[in-house]
């Protein structure tokens, strides 16, 4: 799932690992479907169309 996230964000965690998160230059990563339901919840928005999410 392709998600923007928030300004500013400065990584996760689960289960006490850090998750690498690699977001482009306008701030979007593809995720896996379980981190990103965590992002959801804690402000990344779904990105739609592939001219959004190009570099």
């Amino acid at each position: 799932m392709k998600l923007k996230l928030p300004d500013n964000f400065g990584g996760i965690t689960v289960d006490g690992v850090e998750v690498p998160l690699k977001p482009n230059k306008k701030g979007v990563i593809d995720a896996e479907e379980g981190i990103a339901q965590l992002l959801l919840t804690h402000g990344a928005v779904p990105v739609d169309g592939v001219d959004s999410v190009e570099a």
